[in-house]
């Protein structure tokens, strides 16, 4: 399973993704880490685009700049990524 692949600060940011309300805090490397530590596959775009692939399902991102907090919007769509390929934050 995914999620045996993840360290503990990694579930801690899955799930403050499925936390409600949206955390506006949430730092964008953690949220990568996160993706990388699934086994997305990473697609390095133009500038600070970046899109992240598993399974089929595809999310894409701008890197923030220059903050470093990842916005509402980019969250939601984490999470929309996650429910879509079933992953969960454990109960």
């Amino acid at each position: 399973m995914l999620l045996s692949h993840m360290n503990s600060k990694q579930r801690k940011t899955l799930e403050a993704i499925f936390a409600s309300p949206t955390p506006k805090t949430l730092p964008f490397k953690e949220m990568e880490s996160l993706f990388r530590a699934i086994g997305c596959e990473i697609i390095e775009g133009d500038g600070s685009r970046v899109a992240f692939k598993l399974r089929g399902v595809r999310v894409a991102f701008h890197r923030p700049h220059p903050g470093k907090e990842a916005q509402e919007y980019q969250v939601r769509a984490a999470k929309d990524f996650f429910k879509e390929l079933d992953i969960f934050p454990e109960q």
